[in-house]
């Protein structure tokens, strides 16, 4: 899509908005279906992103999560978050293993309406991710395997107690 709309080429996002644009309305909705791909001597690996129900804007005022994150030498972690906000968004990014430990925290400064992601690089098993965000953003990790290169896409969820 990015190539062929905006003769785009690398990593990117579009923001596809019909409430806050003159002329909105909820009445306008978009329903979209994506992947990652790279092509490769082997064929081509990818990650369908989530199709269905949009993702779940993670705020600061809201617990939310991405669980299911294992980094070791099978497989490997990236990170990150659409900022959808006008203003710079910070996003803290904790890391927690399957026994609740902190063990790594990893920062994401974005620019209002722009899109980064990082590699997670540090081991963890069964671990989880709690997104703490400086204004409204949509962040997701992406598990890796190492052999096949096919991704996980495992996007925030709110979660309310």
């Amino acid at each position: 899509f990015l190539e062929d709309v905006f003769a785009y080429t690398g990593a990117g996002a579009v923001n596809f908005d019909s409430l806050t644009i003159p002329g909105g309305s909820p009445n306008y909705r978009f329903l979209v279906n994506s992947e990652v791909y790279i092509d490769g001597p082997s064929g081509r690996f990818k990650t369908v992103v989530m199709t269905g129900t949009p993702l779940d804007p993670v705020s600061p005022s809201v617990n939310a999560y991405s669980t299911g994150i294992t980094q070791d030498s099978s497989n490997r972690v990236n990170i990150g978050c659409f900022n959808a906000s006008s203003l710079a968004n910070i996003i803290v990014a904790e890391v927690y293993d399957s026994s609740n430990l902190l063990i790594k925290t990893v920062s994401i400064t974005l620019s209002g309406g722009s899109w980064g992601q990082v590699p997670l690089g540090t081991s963890v098993t069964g671990g989880y991710i709690s997104w703490k965000p400086s204004t409204i953003a949509y962040c997701y990790a992406v598990v890796v395997n190492n052999n096949s290169n096919d991704g996980s896409f495992i996007p925030a969820a709110n979660y309310n107690p």
